[in-house]
């Protein structure tokens, strides 16, 4: 991998996609500001933490459409020309994509989301003490992350597969898996234990069941925990870039 044309690809994916880029930012920006005075006029209907909801919606939805715009044309030779042409490896095209997809659109996304969170508190500040800031650091909360990660690697790989429809496509295919994964799972945890009350569960984290009216949760032991938890955030995310790698090599003339 050659640093010097990192540099390069990076500075021409810029200078060629930098107003696509603002006009993005603008487009989101409002999405942000609509949703805030939505749930804000509906306030009492909207219960729980809805700026919580506002942020995971426009980084997860906002993000997936951006990664899945970086190689929307990739599947299409006549399309994709400039990138399938560029004189650099896979491995170097892959870096920018998933350097682009991840790490600016979140340096963007934050900064624009904390200060619209601030402009909408600062105008209904008379009811400032009933908006509460969404902290990352709060109960782990910046754990999501990871799940963005993921889920942009996934977007890339399906626009790297299908040759129409690739993000809509591939959100359903992740809304399947997620169901279908979440129901035997649960399904799979009533068989072990016995347990007929159990409403929910996170795959390979936890199981709850419903007692006297209340929800119990059951985690696994630490050490599996953290075994877990590296295979999810840390292992599979790599294997996810590597059939990225595959997926971008086959497009190399």
């Amino acid at each position: 991998m050659n640093i010097s044309k990192l540099v390069l690809l990076n500075r021409r994916q810029w200078q060629e996609n930098k107003k696509a880029y603002y006009i993005g930012m603008l487009a989101i920006a409002g999405i942000l500001l609509f949703l805030f005075i939505v749930t804000w006029h509906f306030r009492d209907t909207f219960k729980g933490d809805t700026n919580r909801g506002i942020f995971l919606l426009g980084l997860f939805v906002g993000g997936g459409l951006f990664a899945a715009s970086l190689l929307k044309d990739v599947k299409q030779p006549s399309r994709g020309m400039w990138l399938i042409g560029i004189p650099a490896s896979a491995t170097e095209k892959l870096a920018v994509v998933i350097f682009y997809s991840v790490f600016v659109y979140l340096l963007f996304y934050l900064p624009l989301f904390y200060f619209l969170e601030g402009f909408f508190q600062w105008i209904v500040q008379e009811d400032i003490s009933k908006i509460e800031r969404v902290d990352l650091l709060k109960n782990g909360f910046y754990y999501f992350l990871f799940t963005f990660i993921i889920s942009q690697l996934l977007i890339l790989m399906g626009s790297l597969t299908f040759r129409k429809a690739a993000f809509l496509k591939t959100i359903l295919l992740m809304i399947g898996w997620f169901a279908i994964s979440n129901n035997l799972n649960i399904r799979l945890l009533g068989f072990m234990t016995g347990e007929k009350n159990i409403n929910g569960g996170g795959l390979f984290d936890y199981f709850q069941f419903g007692y006297g009216g209340e929800n119990v949760y059951v985690h696994l032991p630490g050490n599996i925990d953290t075994i877990v938890s590296i295979f999810f955030n840390y292992l599979l995310p790599l294997v996810f870039c590597y059939i990225n790698y595959l997926k971008l090599k086959e497009t190399e003339l």
